[in-house]
């Protein structure tokens, strides 16, 4: 229920306006971080990826930053940015 509801806010169109993306990424980071799901942080990891395109520069930067340091820790989720 948690990991879908985040999921869900990622769609939300008021994302890319709000003044709270800092936190908001920061939110994603502990949560993929924390997860024992590996489909569920690829699908996260690949949707942060894709919705990057549509955002400000400020949220993709983080989006990549965050994404290199999951993928520091998590190895196994390096494999959907070579799929």
């Amino acid at each position: 229920r948690y990991y879908r509801s985040l999921y869900a806010t990622l769609f939300a169109p008021g994302l890319a306006t709000t003044s709270k993306l800092g936190l908001f990424l920061n939110l994603i980071y502990r949560s993929m971080k924390a997860d024992d799901n590996v489909a569920r942080v690829q699908a996260f990891a690949k949707r942060l990826l894709q919705i990057s395109h549509h955002m400000p520069s400020n949220f993709a930067a983080g989006a990549l930053f965050l994404l290199g340091e999951v993928m520091r820790q998590r190895p196994e989720v390096a494999s959907i940015v070579s799929k």
